[in-house]
């Protein structure tokens, strides 16, 4: 060990600032003589990793404290602890400096708190660029775009880092394609841009599907900002989403192209793989993957998935931990997908056990894997064991709720759906599209047509949710079901885009039964008609006599 204090703090920092916080701590505990760097340099340390409650300890019994002793301790607290403690120990303080106030401001804008983070900052005896990059990042997060330019045209100086949290926070925007064209006003405003500008604006245009610019201004990348491995990185996922066999050439000669690669670029083009219905070449590709994460085994399961290979797709997670790979939360989400893809109960269970076994609370992320776990025992018809799923989740978010809601329409529990539904409500959850596809499929197993169309009408009128195909198709059924031919007939009409067979076929089948001249002139004919709906026009035909 070395022998003098000036050392061993040196030390105790180097092996802070590349993350080994053990060796740290080993240091630290060996000195013979500490003085307040010491106690300062661990208590940094922890403070840097977010190891808030071992900052606390080495606080707690620091012989003497000074002004960078209480700022590493609020900086540790503004990553992790509750509004009350953060705001407790900043009135301890026996001198606020200006990195106490930039953490103050953290602890808000990491709880989403933006009023009373605009008031902190706004009590700042100083402000650098350091705090006003703080609030541009907080506002953007919490998707207040506006507020985030007011801040950016309020500073009085602005960093490239600046400059390229403004243009991320547009890039990333919950609605990419009607914010990109404000993206691209920043990028050209830029007076100097780098590797991250670049990445950022690409990604934008990727997010918003805008495929064509995206590898345009890709390939206009300067050599004053070259590519980099996230450059290529961001520009595969941009061709993934395809069964277009010209695409998939595209991608894989972008992944030829690539002067090196990364995990997640072999990943990438798993996935495009997968996308593109080509199992065969994501298994090669698979096997001759020099390293495989979850991310791997999660992108295989997925293209078995897609092929229709569900009990294939399923056996992943068992695979992946003979590999020495932990399965984590996505991977068994595709494979609880898969066993209720094939109905296999058996195997379903087995994975349960094995989540519950595991007691790890990144299973529990969100209540994702809880959620999967609903949804197939709902296709495996067992729905008990959905509801049981259901009631042990520690939080239920809307994604949980609407799971539920379809587990029990699905298995024709209409009336029990229906309740659900309200009780979500109930709970501060606003449904989504997803969840009315579920709530209109209740009502039509139920036969209840005026609370089926009172939900369908309350989408736009009470929710601002614009119906989409497969809402239509439901209502249209719900009408057939219920002999109002002409009013699904008017449905039928009154749709934003063409009609897709779902609403056909149920059309035709609202018809079986009836007398071939009683059949109205608005059905399809047969020669309209394609697939299996020739088949079902035929058998209502011999039905009727």
């Amino acid at each position: 060990m070395p022998s003098s204090t000036l050392s061993c703090n040196r030390i105790i920092s180097g092996f802070a600032r590349n993350g080994h916080l053990e060796n740290a701590k080993s240091l630290f505990d060996a000195m013979f003589d500490r003085d307040v760097v010491s106690w300062n340099s661990i208590l940094g340390a922890y403070s840097r990793h977010g190891a808030t409650s071992e900052a606390r300890e080495v606080f707690g019994k620091m012989p003497a404290t000074d002004g960078f002793s209480w700022s590493s301790m609020l900086s540790a607290f503004a990553h992790t602890a509750s509004r009350d403690e953060v705001g407790e120990l900043f009135d301890k303080l026996p001198v606020r400096e200006l990195i106490s106030w930039t953490s103050m401001l953290h602890s808000c804008a990491r709880d989403g708190r933006l009023e009373e983070m605009q008031a902190v900052f706004w009590r700042f005896p100083c402000w650098d660029v350091i705090c006003w990059n703080e609030v541009i990042t907080a506002c953007a997060r919490e998707g207040h775009l506006s507020d985030a330019l007011v801040a950016f045209n309020q500073m009085p100086g602005r960093s490239s880092v600046t400059w390229n949290l403004l243009l991320q926070a547009f890039c990333r925007a919950s609605q990419p394609d009607g914010q990109v064209e404000e993206a691209r006003r920043v990028f050209d405003a830029m007076l100097h841009r780098n590797t991250v500008s670049w990445n950022s604006m690409v990604a934008g245009y990727v997010r918003a599907g805008r495929v064509a610019e995206a590898k345009l201004l890709f390939d206009a990348m300067p050599d004053t900002a070259k590519r980099d491995v996230v450059s290529w990185n961001t520009m595969l996922p941009a061709f993934t989403v395809t069964e277009d066999a010209a695409v998939l050439e595209l991608v894989e000669e972008c992944f030829r192209r690539m002067p090196f690669t990364s995990q997640a670029s072999w990943n990438a083009m798993l996935h495009a793989y997968a996308c593109g219905g080509v199992t065969q070449r994501a298994e090669q590709l698979f096997e001759r993957m020099p390293e495989k994460d979850s991310a791997s085994w999660s992108a295989l399961a997925s293209a078995r998935l897609l092929s229709g290979k569900c009990q294939s797709a399923a056996s992943v997670v068992g695979l992946m931990d003979l590999d020495g790979c932990k399965p984590d939360a996505v991977s068994y989400i595709s494979a609880l997908e898969a066993c209720g893809m094939a109905s296999d109960l058996a195997q379903g269970r087995i994975l349960h056990a094995e989540i519950v076994a595991a007691d790890d609370p990144a299973l529990q992320d969100g209540g994702k894997v809880a959620t999967a776990l609903v949804s197939m025992y709902s296709r495996c018809a067992a729905l008990g064991e959905a509801v049981a799923a259901f009631d042990g989740m520690s939080s239920k978010n809307l994604v949980s709720w609407t799971a539920m809601v379809a587990a029990l329409a699905q298995n024709g529990f209409s009336s029990l759906a229906r309740l659900a539904f309200w009780r979500m409500e109930l709970n501060g959850f606003t449904p989504d599209s997803i969840s009315f596809i579920s709530i209109l499929s209740a009502c039509n197993h139920a036969g209840s047509v005026e609370l089926g169309w009172s939900h369908f009408v309350s989408m736009v009128g009470d929710y601002g949710i614009q119906p989409g195909l497969d809402h239509y198709a439901c209502v249209v059924d719900l009408l057939g079901r219920a002999g109002n031919l002409e009013d699904a007939h008017e449905l039928m009409d009154a749709m934003p885009f063409i009609p897709g067979p779902d609403s056909r076929t149920s059309l035709l089948s609202a018809c079986r039964g009836l007398p071939v001249s009683k059949v109205p002139e608005f059905v399809p004919h047969e020669q309209e008609l394609d697939g299996g709906e020739d088949v079902l026009f035929v058998g209502i035909l011999a039905a009727a006599g």
